[in-house]
């Protein structure tokens, strides 16, 4: 069997595995950089060939800075008749690996950070909470140094849930 075909069968597996939509940064991450499935490159050729032939979609959210990609239902038949073409031992790594880091990239997508340096030397925080593909609160940050920035984009992740229950706890309840 071609490579390329069995790279697109491992990426429809994927998503029907993690039940979830994903960035592409997260599934070349689970192909790529986290698993050697698939290399970084043909990862990327395989995705689009999959969207080109609807077996994938993508979706932006309503600001435009992320784009996350799913199963369509295509996509999901597509699985179904050439699932067996994926070695066993394959599947089963996958398996495994999607039920140990699910959560990992559920947070990764849910709880987005970034931050940039401003032209007077302090540097701006970007903050995000999304459900789905849809941001439920954008946060912006003022800090006076990078090391500052740094520390609330790498915390954002874990402290995210806890901020936006204060948050809504004291404007909205």
């Amino acid at each position: 069997m071609n490579d390329n075909t069995t790279d697109k069968l491992v990426i429809l597996y994927i998503f029907d595995i993690i039940e979830m939509p994903l960035a592409e940064e997260s599934l070349l991450d689970i192909c790529s950089n986290d698993n050697d499935w698939i290399p970084y490159m043909s990862c990327k050729e395989a995705l689009y060939q999959l969207l080109e032939a609807s077996l994938l979609c993508v979706s932006p959210d309503s600001t435009g800075n992320m784009a996350l990609y799913m199963l369509t239902n295509d996509g999901r038949q597509c699985l179904s008749a050439f699932y067996t073409r994926i070695p066993s031992h394959l599947r089963d790594e996958i398996k495994a690996f999607v039920k140990t880091h699910r959560l990992q990239y559920r947070k990764r997508q849910e709880y987005f950070s970034d931050y940039f340096k401003n032209a007077d030397g302090t540097y701006s925080v970007i903050l995000r909470i999304y459900e789905g593909s849809t941001p439920l609160m954008d946060l912006k940050l003022v800090v006076p140094s990078r090391n500052t920035a740094k520390w609330i984009f790498k915390n954002w992740r874990d402290k995210a849930p806890v901020v936006y229950a204060m948050l809504r706890e004291q404007i909205i309840d």
